[in-house]
């Protein structure tokens, strides 16, 4: 037996939840708000698929470049996302985030000499 709790939004309009929190399933209305319309699932699932093939060169980079120059790659998201913020969408950025993003390129550049250590061959990848 479950109860239901009636409770009143600023606008008039009824939400009738139980007490689990989800619409009540004798209201049909009530019960088709809780899906996304078809529009927007088209959209979300576009975004998914570009994700799934973004993420699947992600990893054939990984395995093409090795750990070390990938890792210096994939960690210089915040640079060129600094770059392209300032210089495609005309955006200003604070002192202090202008400082975490020179922050990381010393970052990265301590990586880089270091893993030139290790051998000539890590730049090829192997």
């Amino acid at each position: 037996n479950e109860s239901v709790v009636v409770t009143s939004s600023g606008g008039g309009n009824n939400n009738k939840t139980n007490d689990t929190g989800y619409y009540d399933n004798d209201d049909k209305e009530d019960q088709e708000r809780l899906w996304p319309s078809k529009s927007l699932s088209m959209k979300a699932s576009g975004i998914a698929i570009f994700d799934l093939f973004a993420q699947s060169m992600v990893y054939t980079g990984n395995n093409l470049a090795g750990p070390t120059i990938f890792s210096i790659i994939y960690s210089s998201v915040t640079i060129w996302a600094a770059l392209y913020s300032k210089l495609l969408l005309s955006r200003s950025l604070t002192k202090h985030q202008w400082f975490g993003v020179c922050l990381v390129v010393v970052g990265l550049s301590l990586t880089a000499v270091d893993s030139s250590t290790v051998g000539q061959s890590i730049f090829l990848g192997a």
